[in-house]
């Protein structure tokens, strides 16, 4: 995820959650966040 954002031209960061080992957080500058959105709605159901 965090490679197509970027490649998108969003800044994104990834980290570990707190919670769990195997899940991780995708960072993003809140002024960005509606176009993540849209962003990610089309990425994830572009797979399906």
């Amino acid at each position: 995820m965090k490679e197509k954002l970027t490649q998108e031209g969003f800044l994104a960061k990834i980290r570990a959650a707190h919670m769990a080992k195997q899940q991780y957080e995708i960072l993003i500058p809140e002024t960005e966040l509606e176009e993540v959105k849209e962003v990610l709605h089309d990425i994830l159901h572009s797979s399906l």
